[in-house]
């Protein structure tokens, strides 16, 4: 009995003593478990489960405009923990199949199936030396004509890692493509960053550390700038992110798992 109460004023002492600016033991990353985003009368909620080995299983989505709409993305893996399947639906039922092919490493085509399990789209995948995602073809079916290249997307990296420009062009009647806007990352913080601007693959991260914020210029050379500004927490991930840009503000929320 006397060990037990020694102990136990010992951890008391020791809590007592704990400061406000000391840094938690870290055991492994946080895993997101969710996020709420409101812009005016838009809001967003994500909410994220995982599987034994850490990985994504299913992700819920709530969107309200305020009309209220529920999406769920479940992700199948093989047996060496790559990706190889993602289904989207909404109210249970089936909306879009999208399944992975891989190359090495990389993810190298994916094809888009509808409810009905006929292929409507697919996508091929380009990577540069260092293996970074540098750029994204897409193909539609027009009816019984045939698959037709939709749209493009090219990217290009920071010294660091970070992505620095996306560039989306669209294609017109005869397939050929014209830059439609450029999305700019000028700047990051040197701090995690648990929910990437720009997801292209469930497996690809782009953005491992928070921007500062972004531009996006359109074709006709309109620009629009974004600063982004973050609480962050003792460990440096976000618990909240406000983006502000002109006459609208967006505030997210962050939820972890410790």
């Amino acid at each position: 009995m006397k060990l037990y109460f020694l102990a136990l004023t010992t951890m008391l002492i020791a809590m007592i003593a704990c400061k406000d600016d000391e840094v938690d033991p870290v055991v492994g990353e946080p895993r997101l478990l969710s996020y709420k985003s409101a812009s005016g009368n838009s809001k967003l909620r994500a909410e994220y489960e995982y599987d034994s080995e850490d990985r994504i299983k299913r992700i819920s989505w709530e969107r309200s405009t305020p009309g209220t709409t529920r999406r769920v993305d479940e992700f199948t893996y093989d047996d060496t923990g790559k990706v190889i399947e993602q289904i989207r639906s909404t109210s249970k039922t089936i909306q879009e199949k999208t399944t992975y092919t891989w190359d090495g490493g990389h993810i190298c085509t994916s094809t888009i199936y509808n409810s009905t399990d006929k292929i409507i789209g697919f996508s091929f995948y380009d990577y540069n030396q260092v293996g970074q995602l540098e750029r994204v073809e897409t193909y539609r079916g027009e009816g019984d004509v045939g698959f037709f290249r939709t749209d493009s997307i090219g990217f290009t990296y920071h010294a660091d890692g970070n992505l620095f420009k996306m560039l989306k062009y669209i294609s017109d009647n005869f397939g050929v493509m014209t830059l439609l806007s450029m999305q700019t990352f000028p700047e990051y913080l040197s701090t995690p960053n648990p929910l990437a601007t720009v997801e292209i693959l469930p497996i690809v991260k782009m953005q491992r550390e928070l921007p500062k914020g972004y531009s996006v210029a359109d074709i006709d050379n309109n620009s629009f700038s974004y600063s982004m500004q973050y609480v962050l927490r003792k460990d440096g991930y976000p618990r909240e992110r406000t983006i502000t840009s002109v006459g609208d503000v967006e505030r997210t929320v962050y939820a972890y798992d410790r």
